[in-house]
């Protein structure tokens, strides 16, 4: 598993803009361990479920909310959440541009049961 550099300062509340060489290198060291990588992406996922939906138990995620996870995760949190669940709603063939905005979501739910079977062992 890995997570960008700027993206695990983020999440930890730092500045990536006010990072030293020094701070990044730090941080990438800290990165390499398994363990810290696996909570900060953990983190990371969690603060995007809660962007669309702030009162949710993401431990109790709803596929929605799973897709939607990993739609942000790709694509950011730029776009307006009706956007992503038009798409989900009133899926495009998977050889479309729209459905792109929404493939790496969709995947992730395809593969949910892996990803829990992952996470327990």
């Amino acid at each position: 598993m890995g997570i960008q550099i700027r993206t695990a300062a983020i999440t930890l509340g730092l500045d990536p803009s006010e990072l030293t060489t020094r701070n990044q290198l730090e941080l990438a060291t800290c990165l390499m361990e398994d363990d810290f990588t696996f909570q900060i992406a953990a983190t990371y996922l969690r603060d995007l479920v809660l962007f669309d939906y702030p009162s949710s138990a993401t431990l109790y995620m709803t596929n929605e909310q799973y897709i939607m996870a990993g739609i942000r995760y790709n694509r950011g949190v730029e776009r307006d959440l009706g956007f992503f669940i038009c798409l989900i709603n009133n899926l495009p063939a998977r050889d479309t541009d729209d459905y792109k905005f929404i493939s790496y979501g969709m995947r992730l739910l395809e593969i949910r049961e892996h990803i829990k079977k992952l996470i327990n062992e």
